[in-house]
């Protein structure tokens, strides 16, 4: 599609988190991709617990980890972080026992090499 390499980086550091969350933090979930003139959106929608603590979790080196997902290299407490600084708009929403939403917008225009 002929996107900046700078701005494909982003999306996919971002996306690599959010998958990463899904896989360690819930019981699955769904990333949906829309792409127009002007914007890359991706939505994230997991079946986990929530997260109690918002801002706590926005924190870069805050983690829920469990020991396992640690031994595994996982679970450094930058997955927030890292979209949010990745991402032009972060939006994150969270409900005990329903679910993370996470909603991230990358402007073309703006992330070109």
């Amino acid at each position: 599609m002929g996107f900046a390499s700078q701005l494909v980086r982003k999306v996919c550091i971002a996306t690599y988190e959010a998958e990463m969350n899904i896989a360690i933090h819930s019981h699955g979930g769904e990333i949906i991709l829309i792409v127009d003139d002007y914007t890359i959106a991706i939505q994230i929608i997991d079946r986990g617990p929530g997260i109690a603590n918002i801002e706590q979790a926005m924190k870069a080196g805050y983690s829920t980890a469990t020991n396992e997902m640690i031994e595994m290299g996982f679970g450094a407490g930058m997955g927030f972080y890292n979209m949010q600084k990745c991402a032009n708009v972060f939006k994150l929403e969270s409900k005990k026992n329903e679910g993370t939403k996470i909603d991230m917008i990358f402007y073309i225009e703006c992330n070109e090499d």
